[in-house]
């Protein structure tokens, strides 16, 4: 029975780490398709499923828009989703990913 046990005990040990594990890369956030998003980008939620992102310190706005309110402009950056095609992505036009931000201003359209 304490064979038993200690190996369950393993299992259980095994899959906390998993999830563990899985929960640390849902926090990663992505500006594009396996671009991964420096330090300072964080998620909008730290609920389940994946999140947008935006710069630490600035407000997540609804459709995964975000705004900095120290420099008053709206910029669309990424999500938690590694592959970019979970609803929470933002779609940024086409823009050129050497940059990591889409500042949208007055003229942006799709």
């Amino acid at each position: 029975m304490a064979k038993m046990s200690s190996r369950w005990l393993t299992v259980l040990s095994l899959a906390a780490a998993f999830i563990t594990l899985v929960s640390a890369q849902d926090n990663q956030c992505f500006y594009a398709a396996d671009k991964r998003a420096g330090s300072s980008i964080v998620p909008c939620s730290s609920g389940p499923g994946y999140a947008s992102c935006c710069q630490l310190g600035d407000i997540c706005l609804s459709d995964s828009a975000c705004w900095n309110a120290e420099y008053n402009v709206t910029y669309l950056y990424g999500c938690t989703d590694s592959t970019y095609t979970d609803y929470t992505c933002p779609y940024k036009c086409g823009a050129s990913f050497g940059q990591y931000a889409l500042h949208l201003g007055e003229r942006v359209r799709c």
